[in-house]
């Protein structure tokens, strides 16, 4: 196979190209606006790059992915385009794809799985030579680690793979993102885009759910549809920041029914010492130690004795001594 060629400039039919044909296609990520603008003004300006495919009267687009989708919203017939012939080598194109693309934006996390499974599957490639070779131009270090995380990527439901291009689920959860089923998965994406859960959040969210998965045997469709989250996801009055707080918080209460009733008896002897405002008790993570924590703010000495009488007067009340037996 050659492997190198120069282009044949030609007008083809739309109908030619073969949309099934992805060897090439390494773009994950909405069609531009100004793409889409442009195009309507003054067509198609920058050809496509097609090779023909060997026996077939069709041909498989090497770049000009979104140029193409464009065309096929916009009913366009036909397209300019540079042809390579069958018998360049597609490995040679698939580079040449690949590091013209790298010059112009990042790639996403879904392009970076694309480029993967492209390596590994369609030429044939081992893993440990795509990490050598091409896990520095992906800017994915050399660990083979990050090939578990990234190369499942590609493969999951259209829905997921735009919320992981987008940003939209953080690349904290993909490990445990991965241990899920696909409907599991599509589930979990559907609830973090529609209650906005940000990044700090989706990693609490995402543990618990799947130790909720594990412990109650449900999925994470039949976790959201209990009634005590749908009472909350179906209130129209309340902010979607509210609702997204008050289901982590039933979630947490589910997984950690214990420690959740402890905190709750906490809180109420605490009310019940009477302490100010500006004084704060902790107790120790998970209620897992033996000492307490005090802490409390003050302007001038005469707040200072305030605080400190306040808690002097807490020593006889029987709320300290009940606190002291939650740990």
């Amino acid at each position: 196979m050659k492997r190198h060629s120069s282009c044949k400039p030609a007008l083809i039919e739309l109908k030619e190209i073969d949309q099934n044909d992805k060897t090439c296609r390494i773009s994950f990520r909405p069609v531009e606006e100004r793409l889409m603008l442009s195009i309507q003004q003054l067509g198609i300006l920058t050809p496509l790059r097609v090779q023909q495919i060997s026996g077939k009267p069709f041909f498989r687009i090497v770049s000009g992915w979104q140029r193409y989708a464009v065309a096929q919203k916009l009913r366009i017939d036909y397209l300019p385009v540079e042809i390579f012939t069958s018998d360049i080598d597609l490995f040679f194109l698939f580079r040449l794809q690949l590091f013209d693309n790298l010059a112009l934006h990042p790639f996403n996390l879904i392009e970076k799985s694309l480029v993967l499974q492209r390596l590994h599957q369609r030429f044939h490639i081992e893993k440990a030579q795509i990490i050598k070779d091409y896990f520095p131009v992906l800017e994915l270090g050399q660990n083979e680690r990050v090939w578990e995380l990234i190369y499942p990527l590609a493969s999951y439901a259209e829905e997921v793979k735009h919320a992981i291009a987008q940003d939209i689920l953080s690349i904290d959860v993909l490990e445990k993102l991965a241990t899920l089923t696909a409907e599991d998965r599509l589930e979990l994406t559907n609830w973090i885009r529609r209650l906005k859960w940000g990044k700090n959040r989706q990693r609490e969210l995402i543990g618990w759910l799947v130790d909720l998965i594990r412990l109650t045997n449900k999925s994470i469709g039949e976790i959201f549809q209990q009634p005590e989250i749908q009472k909350i996801v179906t209130d129209s009055q309340m902010p979607i920041p509210l609702q997204a707080n008050r289901v982590l918080s039933v979630l947490r209460q589910w997984r950690y029914p214990r420690l959740t009733q402890t905190e709750q008896r906490f809180a109420e002897l605490c009310r019940e010492l009477h302490l100010s405002p500006n004084i704060r008790l902790f107790p120790p993570p998970f209620f897992e130690g033996d000492s307490f924590r005090v802490e409390f703010t003050f302007r001038n000495i005469e707040e200072f004795k305030s605080n400190v009488q306040r808690l002097q007067a807490a020593i006889e009340n029987p709320a300290l001594a009940e606190l002291q037996d939650l740990i």
